[in-house]
């Protein structure tokens, strides 16, 4: 299929193009697609591509976690500033996603910091569209298949890719595939039984949490108490009519009668996250920006070829910065002492419930700072030295179960929702509505004559079993591609991570340790042996751009290479 927006094969002129597959069109594969024709331009080079896209969401460049047809209550959890698809260009470049909600009628949403994903998801089509015409303009063609590609083979020459009814030959392939579809995770109890009453994952919410599958009225358990949690929580209340009315201090929930009586959420730990905060509306000494730039540059003194040490290095440098931040600030308070009260919690319903409402009053600037928003705000600006020392086995024997620990904790500390999400968690927990009776590994059972889930534990039963917990990146959709290649040896998992192997320019590398010449991976299977790629954020460690500046040489024309 050639779309309205798409250039034809007749575009090309004379000679061979270069058969590139890309499987998968969310935003990686609108990033590899950026990069192709930035590198094109760049070099001047004349390069050749059939382009060939394989993705069955109607949506290219945003995919289907950013599907347009999306409730607005459902927001990205990327602050708005932060995406450019366009970023690693030079000025005067394409729009931002700030600017281009400045100029294109969504006045609505301009100076939001976290937007409903289905403008997010429009923003990333425009650019996907605008990227196209780029590389039309270099006389490449690029055709959409929406199938799902469900085999790989791997020629000497070339690589063919098998949709349902066809193979196709590429000369090279980029695998940018993310959360492979919407789907429950394959571990769990009750979420795997056969039974009406079950739910197995969220997405799409219009479909699965319908009052077909959670009816009005009915009492609720979710597993998770993370961001899927707030999405299933926000669509059986504000998705079926209820109303959040602005307060002083957050939000007051208006009940619409169809919402279910009671949600009870509950995890393994039972600790909530806290929000991120409002910059804007926090009052912050200007001078704070040096105790994140000193943190980063301390640990970006310890790069090198040597394997680091996470808790003798990376972490005392993390609670010094928070320290520091907090005397800038003028607020007293130890942050080991802070974490080790926070490990703690998870028992107690109103503990965590006022740990909620502090961090969102420190979150609007209504509270000062605490040694959570110090904690958090230093993992979140030191991150991106934190992956540099991390990735590609940076870490010294011995240091991975410690970091992958505090890297799970410090999701739910320093990588939480958009305030106003989280004050509508709030208002429903005020209302009676989201419950924390249960929220601690309450291990739920099934029983068939009564038809309910029951916890002995706390002595509760409830009608439906919704699970809000996604998939992890080591957990392969079935019959996915990028377990396939790990099936076949052509990919490899890094023994210690899980995550999967590739080079600086995305080359998968096999069992052998090789890797390929041909196919090259950019999504979150690779977690562990990278950090921080499943987001809307770029940066110059993704390994798009070298893939790119590689592709474009080996599809220019001979005889420009021997004149350069």
């Amino acid at each position: 299929m050639i779309g309205p927006y798409l250039t034809d094969r007749s575009s090309i002129g004379e000679g061979t193009p270069r058969r590139l597959g890309i499987v998968g069109c969310g935003p990686r594969g609108l990033f590899c697609l950026e990069r192709l024709a930035n590198e094109i331009a760049a070099g001047g080079k004349v390069a050749r591509y059939s382009i060939t896209i394989f993705e069955p969401c109607p949506w290219p460049g945003a995919g289907c976690v950013y599907d347009l047809r999306q409730a607005e209550y459902l927001r990205i959890n990327y602050a708005s500033e932060n995406i450019d698809v366009w970023s690693l260009r030079e000025r005067p470049r394409p729009q931002s996603l700030v600017e281009w909600l400045a100029t294109n009628g969504e006045s609505v949403w301009k100076g939001e910091s976290y937007v409903p994903r289905a403008v997010a998801g429009d923003y990333l089509q425009d650019c996907f569209r605008e990227v196209v015409e780029e590389l039309g303009e270099f006389g490449c063609s690029i055709t959409i298949v929406p199938k799902k590609v469900d085999q790989i083979g791997m020629g000497r020459e070339e690589v063919s890719l098998r949709t349902f009814d066809k193979w196709h030959e590429f000369d090279e392939v980029v695998v940018a595939t993310g959360h492979e579809g919407w789907r429950p995770p394959s571990s769990g109890s009750a979420m795997s039984l056969e039974t009406r009453l079950a739910v197995p994952h969220v997405f799409p919410v219009d479909k699965m949490l319908s009052t077909a599958s959670v009816p009005p009225g009915s009492r609720v358990a979710v597993r998770g108490f993370s961001l899927c949690f707030i999405d299933a929580a926000l669509a059986l209340t504000q998705g079926r009519g209820g109303a959040f009315l602005r307060t002083s201090t957050g939000y007051k929930y208006i009940k619409s009668r169809y919402e279910p009586a009671s949600i009870y959420p509950y995890c393994r730990t039972g600790r909530p996250m806290r929000c991120k905060p409002e910059a804007s509306r926090m009052s912050l000494p200007a001078s704070i920006r040096t105790v994140w730039s000193e943190g980063r540059g301390w640990l970006a003194d310890h790069l090198s070829d040597e394997p680091v040490s996470f808790q003798r290095l990376i972490w005392p440098i993390v609670l010094d910065s928070a320290e520091r931040a907090m005397r800038l600030c003028g607020v007293r308070g130890n942050v080991s002492e802070w974490l080790e009260g926070w490990m703690k919690l998870g028992s107690d319903p109103w503990d965590i419930f006022d740990e909620m409402s502090k961090a969102c009053s420190i979150a609007a600037g209504r509270r000062a700072v605490d040694s959570g928003w110090a904690l958090g705000e230093s993992w979140r600006q030191l991150y991106p030295a934190i992956a540099q020392l991390v990735e590609r086995g940076g870490l010294e024997k011995g240091q991975w179960e410690p970091f992958w620990k505090m890297h799970r904790e410090m999701e739910r500390i320093a990588f939480g929702p958009p305030l106003e999400n989280m004050e509508k968690i709030v208002a429903l927990m005020g209302a009676g509505v989201v419950r924390l009776n249960a929220v601690k590994s309450p291990d739920y059972q099934y029983d068939y004559d009564l038809e309910r889930f029951i916890t002995e534990r706390y002595a509760l039963s409830v009608d439906v079993h919704v699970d809000a917990v996604l998939p992890g990146f080591q957990d392969f959709a079935k019959g996915s591609l990028i377990g396939r290649l790990v099936e076949l040896g052509i990919a490899r998992r890094d023994p210690t991570s899980g995550g999967v192997e590739v080079t600086k320019s995305g080359a998968l590398v096999g069992k052998s340790g090789q890797p390929s010449a041909r196919l090259h991976y950019f999504g979150r299977a690779t977690e562990g042996w990278l950090l921080g790629n499943d987001s809307l954020g770029r940066n110059a460690r993704e390994g798009i751009s070298q893939w790119a500046k590689l592709s474009v040489e080996n599809a220019s024309e001979p005889e420009v290479r021997a004149l350069r």
